[in-house]
């Protein structure tokens, strides 16, 4: 009778240290899995940190004002909210890392070593919401500097728009704004877009405005080797009147037979090279305040910075986009760490309470 009790007796402790066993090693599991999330969440935003400094270059800029660009004060808010939300995410992860250690120690299928390593439950819960609050203030680091990401690479608008007036009123390189760069036969340009932009401007500064007279072809592939430009009133306008009826008031020629061109060749090392220039015009040359020869040339630049403008708010439009997905991905992340860090809680105070009943029937 005896022999069959201590062996009913042995068979119940084997039962109940199978299933201790099997609880450990599920929430050992369980834990190991959250653990490991929080450290790729922490990787994750970590990753995002770098990208985003790699990305960002606060020397950008939309338009030619260098006052639209941003300011050295939020490049350097950049770089010390970037560095703040790294050093929260790496305490996050080594305290996470710790944790790991800790549970496979309480887990541990020999209960003395547990006695012996002397592991404070309270310390873990506190390296527990520690490893927490690191990974969320990583978090609110990492969306202030993605503010001035945005600030760095997108002027802002009404800025912006006070930069376009001031430049349709003040213009570029007007008269008086510096010397005017005239130019010289042997002069190079690296294209023939940069030799016509080039003369244009001449023109614009020293009163006159340009027409794109003749070209000259190959005849083996068509491209361009020659060009001519002009001054508009160059040449004289052809008698119109007609031979039968009345004679109608002459209208007052545009033409003057100016003789200011310039003409660049491509010469056979690519290079677009001045061959000729007349400077002398026989007509007075008209030189505006704000630098712009005509009526037309004014509302071209408008156009031209108003399309620059327009370009600039489509940018600004497709940020914001970026920044509210990537903000509510930051949510849904936290969300997720949350319900994680929750679950360790609660395997850790199932440890703790499984550690007490078993002291207590010792």
């Amino acid at each position: 009778m005896g022999g069959a009790g201590d062996l009913r007796g042995v068979r119940v402790g084997e039962f109940s240290g199978f299933a201790g066993n099997g609880w450990k090693e599920e929430e050992e599991g369980r834990s190991h899995g959250t653990l490991d999330g929080l450290v790729n969440v922490n990787s994750l935003f970590t990753i995002a940190v770098f990208v985003g400094l790699s990305l960002t270059t606060p020397g950008q800029q939309s338009l030619e004002n260098r006052a639209c660009d941003a300011g050295i004060d939020v490049a350097k808010k950049l770089l010390v909210f970037e560095v703040v939300s790294f050093s929260f995410f790496l305490f996050s992860s080594l305290v996470a890392q710790g944790l790991k250690l800790a549970i496979n120690l309480l887990n541990s299928k020999d209960v003395d070593e547990v006695f012996k390593a002397h592991i404070n439950l309270k310390v873990l819960r506190f390296g527990m919401m520690g490893s927490a609050v690191g990974s969320v203030m990583g978090c609110v680091f990492l969306m202030l500097s993605m503010v001035n990401v945005i600030e760095i690479r997108l002027v802002d608008l009404e800025k912006e728009s006070g930069a376009v007036d001031s430049s349709v009123e003040v213009g570029v390189g007007s008269s008086g704004g510096g010397p005017i760069m005239q130019p010289y036969v042997g002069m190079e340009f690296d294209s023939e877009d940069d030799a016509r932009r080039f003369y244009i401007e001449y023109a614009r500064r020293v009163g006159f405005v340009v027409r794109v007279m003749q070209r000259r072809r190959s005849g083996i592939d068509g491209r361009t080797l020659a060009r001519r430009l002009g001054c508009n009133k160059q040449g004289f306008s052809p008698n119109q009147r007609a031979a039968i009826g009345p004679e109608k008031k002459p209208r007052p020629s545009a033409r003057e037979g100016c003789n200011a061109t310039i003409l660049v060749k491509m010469e056979k090392s690519g290079k677009w090279v001045v061959t000729r220039f007349v400077k002398d015009h026989n007509h007075p040359l008209v030189i505006t305040a704000n630098g712009f020869s005509t009526e037309g040339d004014k509302d071209k630049k408008i156009e031209e910075l108003t399309m620059e403008l327009k370009h600039q708010e489509h940018l600004c439009v497709t940020y914001r986009e970026n920044l509210l997905s990537f903000m509510k991905n930051v949510e849904e992340q936290t969300e997720e760490l949350s319900g994680k860090i929750q679950v360790i809680v609660e395997n850790v105070r199932r440890v703790e309470s499984k550690l007490q009943k078993h002291s207590r029937r010792r």
